[in-house]
């Protein structure tokens, strides 16, 4: 860690009202907004869509020059299937505002999706340029967060990037994960 301050900055993802839709939608705006800060090389935490969304990114903004590292809390990278039970549709339409339950981001977070299988497809052109850090809840049942369960939030390394990803398993849930970057 460096001995200077480091800016720390807040992006949301809470609601589905952007131009474009879903989570390519909230991708472009994650690009804005970078751009907006005029910052070069950045180091990402980022819970749960949060993930979907900074690998987006990255896939299509690959960094050239330096290796961001990456923190992901109760990502769901291979989707969520449990968002498709009464529970999920639940917490998804209530817990923000506008809440995130439209069609394109219920869509999006489906297992084999079309958004899902290009991060999947794609990954391995970015992975070598990155380093990850995943932890992943399991304090419901020991195979999910309550959201997300552990095979979805698992990321495997890529044969071309061996070392690059280190999956961590905590007896946490969904919510309370974010509490490590309580500012």
């Amino acid at each position: 860690l460096s001995p200077d301050p480091i800016p720390v900055r807040r992006f949301s993802y809470a609601s589905d009202d952007g131009a474009v839709p879903g989570l390519l939608g909230k991708s472009a705006e994650f690009a804005a907004f970078i751009a907006h800060t005029g910052v070069s090389e950045y180091d990402i935490a980022a819970h749960s869509l949060g993930a979907l969304i900074i690998r987006h990114h990255l896939l299509n903004n690959p960094p050239s020059g330096w290796t961001p590292r990456l923190v992901l809390f109760g990502g769901c990278n291979m989707g969520v299937s449990l968002a498709f039970n009464s529970l999920g549709v639940s917490i998804l339409s209530g817990a923000t505002p506008g809440g995130l339950s439209s069609s394109q981001f219920l869509d999006d977070i489906k297992p084999a999706s079309a958004f899902i299988t290009s991060l999947a497809n794609g990954w391995h052109n970015v992975a070598p340029l990155v380093r990850v850090l995943n932890v992943i809840g399991t304090n419901c049942g020991g195979n999910s967060d309550g959201i997300v369960l552990a095979n979805e939030a698992y990321m495997s390394e890529t044969s071309n990037a061996p070392g690059t990803v280190l999956n961590r398993y905590v007896d946490e849930i969904h919510g309370t994960i974010p509490a490590f970057l309580s500012l």
